[in-house]
């Protein structure tokens, strides 16, 4: 709870830092896991056009589930980002668009490169296809620890990313998706935490002076 309350205190840069380091760490030992499979380097992230537009795809999938989720269950969505007040605290303060970005982009790549490109793989190796999906989005699951609603649903989340990973063999398609529904994500969370004021509040402000 103290490390919640401390990233709520922070400012936009320091925690676009932090979050960058997490990411580039994450990134780093799923790379470190790959290699320990015995699988070459240059095919831990291989771009191609193939794989940006599968990504983008697999975005834009979640991005019209999360728009009509939010248009069909209000309530529901409205619940679901109460829950998540305290874990992204720091939303509520001034946050651009470009922090936004900058903290999917980190949030995306690095998850990904851990749990799928680097989790998955070495956990398939052992467990097979079922068994490395389910071991790693249990892991990706627990690291976020969210509350039990939020968990089942980022546990489904994961699971998704990582058929679509077994079934492409891309980091980049997975890693790309992530990274565009967590701005559509991350910006609806930050504009719905923002502090507004009513006209009848602002009336009143004018009333006082």
């Amino acid at each position: 709870m103290s490390d919640k309350k401390n990233m709520a205190d922070m400012s936009e840069g320091r925690v676009v830092l932090l979050l960058g380091v997490q990411g580039t760490l994450f990134t780093l030992l799923g790379l470190g896991l790959w290699h320990v499979t015995g699988r070459p380097l240059d095919e831990f992230a291989r771009l191609s056009p193939t794989n940006l537009a599968l990504g983008a795809l697999l975005g834009v999938f979640f991005i019209t589930l999360g728009v009509a989720t939010l248009r069909l269950f209000p309530r529901f969505s409205r619940r679901m980002m109460d829950l998540q007040r305290d874990t992204y605290a720091f939303l509520a303060n001034s946050f651009s668009n470009r922090a936004v970005v900058f903290v999917s982009i980190f949030a995306g790549v690095g998850e990904e490169a851990l749990f799928r490109a680097g989790l998955q793989t070495i956990a398939s190796d052992y467990l097979g296809a079922a068994g490395g999906i389910l071991l790693s989005s249990a892991l990706f699951t627990l690291l976020h620890m969210s509350k039990p609603a939020i968990a089942v649903i980022l546990f489904a989340i994961s699971i998704i990313f990582g058929v679509a990973f077994w079934f492409t063999g891309s980091f980049v398609v997975v890693a790309t998706a992530h990274v565009l529904y967590d701005i559509f994500a991350v910006r609806y969370l930050r504009d719905m935490m923002q502090p507004t004021v009513t006209a009848e509040e602002a009336a009143m402000v004018q009333d006082e002076a």
